[in-house]
């Protein structure tokens, strides 16, 4: 789990667990937010095939591999990108066979932050006397 105060109930209300093979082929993936504030890089595990040898079949309708799923709770959008070969046990993205949510920033708050960043790393050459 990320960081979130409400990791405990993450990890008890979130999580499908089976020891058998699973197909989720264009099921639809719905997720509400009631009692919980995401927080970028929080993790949800969605599906833990607790047998290392069950297998999950297919992906959620329009949500391939690192695809994004957005989520309004009062009146703000969360992105959660998802990952199908995860690994709860280790909290990986990679390496297992479980579903996984991850809490990203939107776009626009990435182009924000690269934006400073570059801005910042200007200003220190110009001040150093390079550029």
């Amino acid at each position: 789990m990320g960081d979130s105060d409400n990791a405990e109930m993450l990890d008890a209300n979130s999580l499908l667990k089976s020891n058998g093979n699973i197909n989720i082929t264009d099921a639809t993936l719905s997720l509400q937010l009631l009692l919980y504030t995401p927080r970028i890089d929080d993790k949800l595990f969605i599906i833990d095939l607790v047998n290392n040898t069950s297998t999950r079949t297919g992906m959620f309708a329009g949500l391939g591999e690192g695809g994004i799923l957005t989520v309004r709770r009062q009146g703000t959008d969360y992105l959660f990108k998802i990952f199908y070969n995860a690994d709860e046990q280790t909290g990986a993205t990679t390496g297992g066979n479980d579903v996984l949510l991850v809490v990203v920033p939107e776009p626009g708050t990435l182009a924000m932050f690269s934006v400073v960043a570059v801005s910042a790393s200007l200003r220190r050459r110009r001040r150093s006397g390079h550029g």
